[in-house]
């Protein structure tokens, strides 16, 4: 339904009621054709109502048409009631409505005290306020329009993250200050400033209209909504985008600091308009000023991108003249914007660097704060001098300086064992009065770091199932990848776990929008051999793949890997499952492994050792897993099996007394004549593969993955040309191994301790029929430096003697 209202302005005295001259009421269209046209249109299928100014002779209206361009909402059938005298501009935005009446002088109604008479017009006025409704106030705390980072923020989070601000006298001419001292405005000088607006108008010079909003900045917070709802709000705020470039520097960041004071919302059109006119006199600001701006614009809740390109554009000519003071501000700014240029950030570090006794704890919180939110790399050197700057005094720093140290640790990946043990002691009694992300990001930074301390992990899991209806789906897919990273079962899993699933499954909407944080939740569970079938279901389904292939993160890889795992874990599950296509797809892009020095050592000295190639096959028995394994196959009898028909046909092989592996293409090199190997590719691949191994460095060989499901051989009746396979039938009864050449990335910090994945990886070798055989670091790494003979022994034992 639309209606059109025409207003007519009536001379005499004022009425109470609004005068309307004429109501037009449309019907509406029929509800298909109309719901079509509006999706058309991309709005919502709902009625509408337009209302339309009448602009009687002789009355002028002074609109501001730029701001009609960016309208998409429509205005609410409420917002008949309760308008005033006079002609109506109505302005549209997402989130509020404007409406300018042009009134020559300012009504008394009997019965109303002087205070509230100055705002005749809008005692039911307030569907065209600029400020946002209720249902939109969470634009308030966020200017991101994002419901997953919305949902539950912690209350005062921007107040907790400015306290270092208050710290030192030099941030007074850096950033906005609530707590300053307002001289309070009387009802006496607030009207006499709002007649003064409405005889003016268009009329006003820019220091009045500076002036006016400076003063009418300190009206009671009550106050404010009634004042953004009048007419004298909207000619003010024209004033200002017409005379933007009239305005000195200090008037302009005076106008600020009281849209700030006023709570002016971020998606009003003016400001777009005053920060144009910064980017375009950055130059011209002092490095204090410039940082106030940009304070003001944050505690504004605007996003301001141009502008802060341009003052990080100017500071990085004159970073060297950086105070302390400055410098943290400038941290705290680069944060709130999530980016910096690399060189400049350079340049901070060193500043950082050169500051950093003077550096106060809360302050160097900040820093690490600034470089984390901006992804900027801080270096080893200087993150270990804040970790033993800080050391011995975490009890005396706040939970949220603690936290953003140690998100610097994780994006660096750096361990400092004594702050980390140091935190284990602090941060366990403070974890029930943290706000859910700050619970998830000390959960993430210990998995990251693989460091387990078990007081921290069972405060963040008491914590959880009472706090849980709180978190955002981002920290219930950290939380759950966390615990189930590191393998840790805390005393209460069951309520921890239950009440994470339950936030899961009541949240499928959200994760259309974030389908990375439901396949992580669930990879994280299935480390801990949990497997919720409906969810499972819904991830593996077509249309949720399809869904996720527009994420900016590439999930192939991890719905290999969930699919691969339900396919050995999960024997009574009859849901979703990715298409052999699909599958074949994701293995086709694996198909490359960086095989390291050690690893390739233990193959090559098995051969000799078993007899030849067909007796070791080096491949992804889990390619889901994303991990190869040394196969070796033996009899009842504990002699090896030859199984691996690839190795079989590299060529003819002769085991001489001695040890020594002779095949064609050695005799060839010994006779000085060209290999046997064929021409092209695989004699450039096999000439980079020998001189890595002569340079001691990493090789690249070709893995193959099985055909059929994850784990399960391929047909194994291939047959070399003139000789008799090497595969019978006693491979059904054979005793398979898997032999896992492991690293300390595979293990807990400080510990023998398999992370979530490699102990997922074994279970699922055993289930497949396989007997997984460690070769650990801490065994094999030292025995590279030793002869040959003793690494034999030691792979011999493993094999046969276990």
């Amino acid at each position: 339904m639309s209606a059109r209202i025409i207003c007519r302005r009536f001379s005499g005295r004022s009425c109470k009621a609004p005068a309307f001259l004429e109501t037009e009421t449309a019907k509406s269209f029929p509800h298909e054709e109309e719901s079509q046209r509006i999706q058309r249109r991309g709005r919502d299928p709902k009625l509408a109502v337009v209302l339309k100014a009448w602009k009687p002779p002789g009355y002028q209206l002074h609109p501001y048409p730029s701001i009609f361009w960016k309208s998409k909402s429509l205005l609410h059938k409420d917002a008949l009631q309760g308008l005033g005298e006079g002609a109506l501009e109505y302005v549209r935005s997402r989130i509020s409505v404007r409406c300018i009446q042009n009134a020559p002088s300012v009504f008394c109604r009997p019965g109303l005290s002087r205070t509230k008479s100055m705002f005749p017009d809008l005692d039911n006025g307030y569907a065209f306020c600029t400020q946002a409704s209720p249902r939109d106030s969470w634009l308030r705390s966020s200017v991101r329009n994002d419901k997953d980072e919305a949902h539950s923020r912690p209350q005062g989070s921007k107040e907790v993250a400015r306290q270092f601000q208050k710290q030192r006298p030099g941030y007074k001419s850096l950033c906005y200050n609530p707590d300053e001292r307002r001289q309070p405005l009387s009802a006496e000088e607030c009207h006499f400033i709002l007649q003064n607006v409405s005889v003016l108008k268009e009329y006003m010079k820019p220091k009045d209209i500076v002036k006016s909003f400076s003063r009418l900045s300190h009206l009671p917070a009550e106050k404010h909504r009634e004042f953004k709802s009048g007419s004298r709000f909207a000619v003010l705020c024209q004033g200002v985008a017409k005379n933007a470039r009239l305005f000195g520097n200090v008037e302009l960041i005076m106008l600020l600091k009281a849209f700030v004071a006023l709570g002016i919302p971020p998606v009003h059109y003016m400001l777009k308009v005053l920060e144009a006119e910064f980017v375009r006199r950055v130059e011209d600001l002092s490095l204090d000023q410039q940082l106030l701006v940009a304070d003001l614009w944050r505690c504004l809740n605007c996003r301001v991108p141009q502008y802060l390109g341009a003052m990080l554009n100017d500071v990085n000519v004159n970073w060297k003249d950086l105070s302390l003071t400055q410098l943290v501000q400038l941290a705290y700014i680069i944060g709130e914007g999530r980016t910096v240029p690399e060189e400049l950030a350079k340049k901070l570090e060193a500043s950082a660097l050169k500051h950093l006794q003077a550096l106060n704890l809360e302050e160097v919180g900040i820093i690490c704060l600034g470089f984390f939110k901006s992804q900027s790399n801080m270096s080893e050197l200087l993150l270990r001098k804040i970790g033993d700057k800080i050391c011995g005094s975490l009890g005396d720093m706040s939970s949220f300086a603690i936290v953003n140290v140690l998100k610097m640790f994780r994006g660096v990946h750096l361990d400092h064992l004594d702050f980390l043990k140091e935190l284990g002691q602090v941060i366990p009694p403070r974890i029930a009065t943290l706000s859910m992300p700050g619970v998830m990001h000390i959960a993430f930074a210990c998995s990251s770091l693989h460091y387990c301390d078990e007081d921290i992990l069972d405060a963040i899991a008491a914590t959880v199932p009472s706090k849980a209806a709180v978190c955002r789906t981002k920290d219930i897919a950290k939380l759950l990848w966390s615990f189930g990273t590191l393998n840790y079962q805390p005393p209460n899993g069951e309520e921890f776990y239950t009440s994470l699933l339950e936030q899961l499954e009541s949240r499928l909407f959200e994760y259309n929008k974030f389908p990375e944080h439901l396949i992580t939740s669930l990879i994280g569970l299935a480390f801990v051999e949990r497997f919720p079938y409906d969810l499972l279901d819904y991830t593996l389904s077509p249309e949720f793949i399809e869904l996720s292939s527009s994420c900016k993160h590439d999930l192939w890889k991890d719905f290999f890997t969930l699919d691969g795992t339900v396919g050995i874990e999960c024997p009574g599950y009859t849901g979703s499952r990715l298409s052999s296509q699909s599958k074949q797809e994701m293995a086709g892009k694996m198909q490359n492994y960086f095989l390291k020095q050690e690893f390739d050592a233990a193959w090559s000295l098995l051969e000799k050792m078993l007899g030849g190639p067909q007796f070791v096959k080096l491949h992804a028995v889990l390619p889901h897993v994303r991990s190869v394994d040394l196969e070796i196959r033996l009899d009842a009898d504990r002699k090896p099996l030859p199984f691996n028909p690839e190795g079989a046909a590299g060529g003819r092989l002769e085991l001489k007394k001695n040890g020594t592996l002779l095949t064609d293409n050695i005799i060839q090199r010994l006779l000085k004549g060209k290999s046997l190997s064929p021409p092209g590719q695989s004699e450039k691949d096999q000439y980079v593969q020998e001189r890595a191994e002569l340079r001691g460095l990493p090789v690249w060989k070709k893995i193959e993955f099985p055909d059929a499901e994850p784990g399960l051989e391929t047909s194994t009746d291939g047959k070399v040309e003139g000789r008799p396979s090497p595969i019978n039938q006693e491979q059904q009864e054979c005793v398979k191994l898997a032999l896992q050449v492991t690293n300390r990335n595979q293990y807990r910090y400080h510990s023998r301790e398999l992370l979530g994945l490699h102990a997922m990886k074994r279970r699922q070798l055993r289930r497949m029929g396989y007997i997984p055989v460690e070769l650990p670091f801490w065994e094999w790494f030292p025995l590279l430096k030793c002869n040959r003979e003793e690494q034999r022994k030691y792979l011999y034992q493993k094999v046969f003697e276990r």
